[in-house]
C-alpha cells in the first residue's frame, strides 16, 4: 500500500499541538508542504503525468498545475515551497547574501530584528492553505 501523503499533514497538526518552537513550526511547515506536493503527484500520475524522483520534480508539479483550471492550485503549492525553503534554509533573516530574494526575510528585516526567522503566523499561513489546497487536489 502506498504511503498517504495526508500523514504529512496529519503529523504537522499534531506536532504543532505539542509545541509551537521555532524548531516544530519549521518542521511542520515542511511537513504540511510535503502532504500538498506528494498528494498532487499521486493525482498528477494518475492522469499520465511521470515524476522523474529528482528535485526538478517540485518545479515540473507546479508547471503542470499552472495549466488551465489548475492554475489556482499552482498558486497555492508555489506560496507552500516558498515557507517550506524559508523554514528549511533560512537561518537567519539578516543573511542577505543567501536570503536576498526571501520576501519573508525582507519582511522580518524591516519589521524587528529580533522575530524570529519562521514564527506563528508563518505556520497559520501554511495552515491555511495547505487545508484547502488539499481539499482540492483530493478531488483532482
Amino acid at each position: 500500500m502506498p504511503f498517504a501523503a495526508k500523514d504529512f499533514h496529519t503529523f504537522a497538526l499534531w506536532l504543532i499541538q505539542q509545541n509551537t518552537d521555532e524548531a516544530s513550526l519549521r518542521t511542520a511547515i515542511s511537513r504540511a508542504y510535503y502532504a500538498s506536493h506528494l498528494l498532487a503527484v499521486q493525482r498528477l500520475m494518475q492522469r499520465g503525468w511521470a515524476p522523474r524522483g529528482s528535485g526538478d520534480d517540485h518545479g515540473r508539479i507546479l508547471a503542470r498545475l499552472n495549466q488551465g483550471a489548475t492554475r489556482h492550485l499552482a498558486n497555492k503549492l508555489r506560496t507552500l515551497l516558498e515557507l517550506r525553503q524559508h523554514a528549511d534554509y533560512h537561518m537567519e533573516a539578516t543573511d542577505t547574501v543567501r536570503n536576498q530574494d526571501c520576501q519573508l526575510c525582507a519582511r522580518i528585516r524591516l519589521t524587528s530584528s529580533d522575530q524570529a526567522v519562521v514564527n506563528r503566523s508563518h505556520w497559520e499561513e501554511v495552515q491555511e492553505i495547505s487545508q484547502n489546497l488539499m481539499q482540492f487536489l483530493e478531488r483532482l
